[in-house]
């Protein structure tokens, strides 16, 4: 009986043209057969009849590309070949590997090309042809991995041990034979970072990242294109070229390099082998994908953890949290429970909001709702208050991607400054009461006085006596003119008043003040060198400023004959103005701003006192203490340096010569601009 003839395998030939390299090709060899296709009816043609490899002419039009994309769809493992011209640009590379073309070959060579041929069907019809059975067996094995990375990875305490986790999966599968994972680090470098079962395949390799796109690795070109890349073959894929000795050597036939990326970040490759070819269809692609992008977003939420377990060990005088979407505490920590021995934060997390016990029970709803709406993307601010004292709380959203995966919750202890606030306010509230008072009651008696002296001056005839009446009607007047100025007076010192400044002509208020302190202070000599007309930034009270000044001169004064001498400067000072071009007149607040050059005009009132100590100059200026040699109150020099603040201005004391002591006072001459 005679032997059966054997069956050669065909391989259709996919060409715009007459296909003539299709019959060259074919004399050759005859371990095959070469059937004859066009474009538009290669489809058919494989239908109908029994190919074991298809080959396509990469043409202008790129129609062959097309076919055999549409090949790919249907058929997992047949080999496909793309024919290019000897000049071939890497795009038609990245759109071979993309379409599941198996291997590409320059045209014009038909021994290479019948060699490359028969290689590529040794392997398909010597091995496993992938049929349904194993096929669906493979795919099992895979979302049987996926299920349990994801089971698992998200309770995992850091990035390698998800990535070591998954390794250790893929390995453990009778589909796969090994994985790694390579990552990208802060110097800009690849590294491996994880692997499982790989018995040295990972020992120096060049993963090249930096490489063209031409002459990137299956690893390289995942990373890069966010695509997995896959090597049907890794005996006859030209990209594989580089490795094929050690895929050889380790008994791998073909890979799949899948991209850890999110939306917003790419983390690394997983790289998986099996030991067959064409292993990775379609569906195993796209499972893989899926694997890829649930192992980034674990990855993701373990750094989230971590910045905000950070964040919690560093808050100073509060707390933190990290809520679910079910109102579930996953982290808490932070200053506040450093001293609580009360309280365990491990058994805190995982706890409700409605069951944790450090939420006083008047305060679970508000919680509640104040989580719900940062999970709506809503920012909630409040000031709660217990017996414990008083909190300040921010509930945010924290964004994953394009939706709210928690909420975290800030709590700051604020009782010490709602202390000092609540102090301030009652402190305003007397300051208050005694502008009223001293209003009330001097105003009252200085108006008695008043009275009783223009009765007084009508009934005196000495000239004498009738000067000294005057002199207290004078000053009475003044004292009741001051009185009524008390309320501008404290807002400028308090510092909360819109306090609006004028020019003011300095020259006029100077003499004023100097005929009063002279008419005061008879046994005393005032010498004054004033220009014709200046003015300066000022208010009623200006003249408040130099009546202290010229009061305290001759008050702490042990000369025979107090002698005060006052001159006057232009010059220039430094002030600050906001973003608003506001001018900022208090030095001892923080204010955003610039600081300006600005006119300004130094007024030096020089005494022959005994002058004060350097180390007790500053103390001089300090509310109601004086630290003078000689007894006095102060008041008045403080009374000096709030009210030349208030007007952007500023005291400095120094020592005169031959003794004695100047005060230079300098007033801003001009509102600043920038």
């Amino acid at each position: 009986m005679s032997p059966a003839p054997t069956v050669r395998p065909r391989v259709l030939w996919v060409a715009s043209n007459e296909g003539e390299e299709a019959g060259r090709v074919a004399d050759r060899t005859d371990r095959f057969e070469v059937g004859r296709s066009t474009p538009a009816d290669a489809m058919d043609r494989l239908a109908a009849g029994e190919y074991s490899a298809v080959v396509a002419d990469a043409d202008r039009d790129r129609e062959g590309l097309s076919v055999l994309r549409a090949v790919r769809d249907r058929h997992d493992a047949l080999p496909l070949v793309l024919l290019t011209s000897a000049d071939a640009d890497a795009d038609i590379a990245r759109s071979a590997a993309r379409a599941g073309v198996t291997a590409t070959q320059p045209a014009g060579d038909p021994d290479a090309l019948a060699a490359r041929l028969e290689t590529l069907l040794d392997t398909y019809e010597g091995g496993d042809r992938h049929s349904h059975e194993h096929a669906v067996s493979v795919l099992a094995d895979l979302n049987d991995v996926v299920y349990r990375v994801v089971d698992a990875a998200f309770r995992q305490s850091t990035r390698r041990d998800i990535t070591a986790l998954v390794c250790r999966e893929i390995a453990a599968t009778d589909s796969y034979r090994f994985a790694w994972v390579a990552e990208r680090d802060e110097s800009d470098d690849t590294r491996v970072t994880a692997e499982a079962n790989t018995d040295g395949y990972t020992d120096d390799i060049d993963l090249r990242l930096d490489a063209p796109p031409a002459e990137r690795g299956p690893t390289a070109s995942a990373f890069h294109t966010g695509d997995v890349n896959v090597v049907d073959d890794t005996l006859t894929d030209d990209a594989f070229a580089e490795w094929r000795d050690r895929a050889r050597e380790h008994g791998v036939r073909s890979s799949a390099a899948v991209p850890i990326r999110t939306d917003d970040e790419t983390y690394g490759v997983l790289n998986v082998y099996s030991q067959r070819p064409h292993a990775f269809a379609d569906r195993e692609r796209e499972a893989l994908s899926r694997l890829g992008q649930l192992v980034a977003n674990a990855i993701a939420a373990v750094e989230r953890r971590h910045r905000y377990e950070t964040l919690v060990r560093n808050l100073p005088n509060g707390a933190i949290a990290l809520f679910d979407d079910d109102k579930r505490c996953l982290t808490v920590g932070g200053e506040a429970f450093a001293d609580r021995e009360d309280i365990d934060t491990d058994t805190v997390e995982g706890t409700r909001v409605d069951d944790l016990d450090i939420v006083p029970a008047a305060f679970r709803t508000w919680w509640e709702d104040a989580i719900d709406d940062a999970i709506d993307g809503e920012r909630v601010g409040g000031e709660v208050e217990t017996s414990n004292g008083v909190s300040r709380v921010q509930v945010l959203p924290v964004h994953a991607g394009g939706s709210v995966e928690s909420a975290l919750a800030l709590t700051q202890d604020i009782t010490e400054r709602k202390t000092r606030q609540r102090q301030v306010e009652a402190e305003r509230e007397r300051l208050e009461f005694l502008n009223r008072l001293i209003r009330h009651n001097l105003l009252n008696g200085l108006n008695v006085i008043n009275a009783r002296c223009q009765l007084l001056a009508s009934a005196v005839n000495d000239p004498d006596a009738a000067e000294h009446v005057e002199h207290i009607r004078n000053r009475g007047a003044d004292l009741a003119e001051l009185i009524e100025q008390m309320r501008p007076l404290m807002d400028a010192i308090v510092g909360d008043a819109d306090h609006s400044l004028r020019r003011v002509s300095l020259t006029d208020v100077l003499e004023t003040k100097l005929s009063l302190a002279a008419e005061m202070h008879p046994d005393a000599r005032f010498h004054a060198d004033l220009p014709e007309d200046v003015s300066v930034l000022g208010d009623e009270l200006l003249g408040e400023v130099f009546e202290n000044v010229f009061d305290n001169a001759v008050t702490h004064n042990d000369a025979d004959t107090p002698v005060v001498e006052v001159t006057v400067t232009e010059t220039t000072t430094t002030t600050t103005v906001t973003d608003d071009d506001v001018h900022v007149p208090d030095p001892d607040r923080t204010y955003a701003g610039d600081e300006v050059e600005c006119p300004a005009v130094t007024v030096a009132v020089a005494d022959n006192g005994p002058g004060i100590p350097e180390d007790e100059r500053e103390g001089v200026l300090e509310t109601g203490v004086s630290q003078l040699s000689e007894p006095g109150s102060g008041f008045g020099l403080y009374l000096v340096k709030q009210m030349l603040q208030s007007y952007g201005g500023g005291i400095e004391i120094r020592e005169n010569e031959p003794r004695g002591t100047v005060f230079e006072l300098t007033f801003l001459a001009e509102h600043p601009e920038r």
